[in-house]
């Protein structure tokens, strides 16, 4: 017996900002950024001690953190990005044991924003 199976797939991300080029695990840039504001309340769940993420080039990272965590918030200044940061430099306690892993392109810290 053959069984067909039909399935819709919506796409989520607009074609333009779809990399032209499929870039392999290796070649993704692990950024982390802190923010500058006034209160927490300022910013998306989570966002307070900084933000990873992993992304083609510093463009790619900053259309992540709009289209990802600062969709329904305005992105504050960026006070500090590191580019290729060492994820043995951050806190043990608070982020390393709360991120996802930094190899696939997306937010890997704070988790939910994937």
């Amino acid at each position: 017996m053959i069984v067909f199976v039909w399935v819709k797939f919506k796409l989520f991300a607009k074609p333009q900002l779809i990399p032209q080029k499929i870039m392999s695990k290796d070649n993704f840039i692990r950024y982390w950024f802190d923010f500058e504001f006034e209160t927490v309340y300022d910013l998306p769940p989570g966002i307070g001690m900084g933000c990873g993420v992993s992304a083609i080039n510093y463009n790619d990272a900053i259309n992540i953190l709009d289209t990802k965590v600062f969709i329904n918030f305005k992105r504050p200044p960026i006070r500090r990005v590191i580019e290729q940061i060492d994820i043995q430099q951050l806190d043990p306690g608070h982020i390393i044991s709360n991120m996802r892993s930094p190899v696939d392109r997306g937010v890997w810290f704070p988790l939910g924003y994937d």
